[in-house]
């Protein structure tokens, strides 16, 4: 198998891709065209994906692969796929592994304007991590060279060009790609495509292929931002967790050692709530319980009140120090005149 494994088939299976991006034009998988449009700035795409396969020889593909695009700077994304791959030989066993990894970098050169397409490059680099002796890789680095361009109208956008792929190994040879696709957003977040692309012979005895390819692609995005934003943010854990911390301190004062300490692993639960929804607020979460709330543990399997004290003023102190540092201070904790809780706080 010389041709990059999952552009070497007669038949190109359509595809359906579910995602989260960042707009609705797309290229890649499902098709073979690509475009010359990078990620925005300091944006992440991650898809999650299967692509199948077939010829003469059976099915091939992969199930799943990731692929992460992120935007280093303006103009320039960074490109990574890791398929687990496999194949389906008509009369023999299948097999699955890791296949081989794909590494890119998008640049686009000119910007789109109202009478001019944009227009950008994408060299890509397959390295041979799947094991070419079972069908799961090419066994050598490839390399291609491309230079893509797009042009939108209304709800249509079109692009395509063409590159040459370097393709080592015995009885192999470099060959050259040319593809245009077309697609339209039929309604909001669903878009179908179609292209025709063109590759010509990639080992010796092989033949150039012309193929045609269709896809439809849903894009979850505003779903997925819908119930980002339905989750508890920090104000609302806050509130819990002040209460939690109130709580223990009571508990521990009171003697009951047992209530102190499952008001603290309360807290920690819904801060982990916290960390989960605002993931840039995570590592300042965990730094806080790290160097405040595991004191207090400590304190209470002593059954030590006045460690415990200890403990609780410095890490109200830790608290309101981080709502200042992170542009909050007119937030402060202060320890209430009683538990907010009706549950006794007295040792039973």
């Amino acid at each position: 198998m010389t041709k990059r494994m999952l552009m070497s088939r007669e038949l190109v299976a359509t595809a359906i891709w579910i995602f989260t991006a960042v707009n609705l034009v797309w290229a890649g998988p499902p098709f073979a065209t690509d475009d010359p449009e990078p990620v925005e700035y300091e944006h992440w795409e991650v898809y999650l994906a299967s692509r199948l396969f077939h010829d003469k020889s059976g099915w091939s593909g992969t199930s799943p692969e990731l692929e992460v695009n992120y935007g280093t700077i303006p103009n320039l994304q960074l490109h990574l796929i890791a398929p687990v791959s496999f194949v389906a030989p008509r009369h023999s066993a299948r097999l699955f592994g890791y296949g081989d990894t794909e590494l890119g970098a998008k640049y686009r050169f000119f910007e789109e304007t109202e009478s001019l397409p944009q227009v950008g490059t994408f060299p890509l680099i397959e390295l041979p991590s799947g094991d070419h002796k079972r069908g799961l890789g090419s066994g050598h680095v490839q390399v291609f060279l491309p230079i893509w361009l797009q042009k939108g109208f209304g709800p249509w956008t079109t692009y395509g060009g063409g590159g040459y792929w370097f393709n080592p190994g015995n009885d192999n040879h470099d060959w050259g790609f040319i593809g245009w696709e077309l697609q339209r957003e039929v309604f909001s977040g669903l878009i179908l495509g179609a292209e025709i692309f063109h590759e010509t012979t990639s080992e010796t005895g092989g033949h150039p292929d012309t193929k045609l390819n269709g896809g439809l692609i849903y894009d979850f995005t505003e779903q997925l931002k819908t119930l980002a934003n339905i989750q508890p943010g920090l104000g609302t854990v806050m509130i819990e967790y002040g209460d939690r911390y109130t709580n223990a301190y009571y508990a521990a004062k009171g003697g009951n050692w047992d209530l102190a300490a499952y008001q603290i692993k309360e807290a920690r639960e819904i801060q982990e709530v916290g960390e989960t929804t605002r993931p840039p607020r995570a590592a300042g979460l965990k730094a806080f319980e790290k160097a405040y709330l595991d004191p207090l543990d400590v304190a209470i399997k002593a059954k030590n009140f006045q460690q415990f004290d200890k403990a609780f003023k410095a890490g109200i102190q830790g608290c309101n120090g981080c709502h200042a540092g992170q542009g909050f201070p007119y937030i402060k904790y202060e320890l209430p005149k009683a538990p907010t809780s009706p549950l006794s706080m007295k040792n039973p």
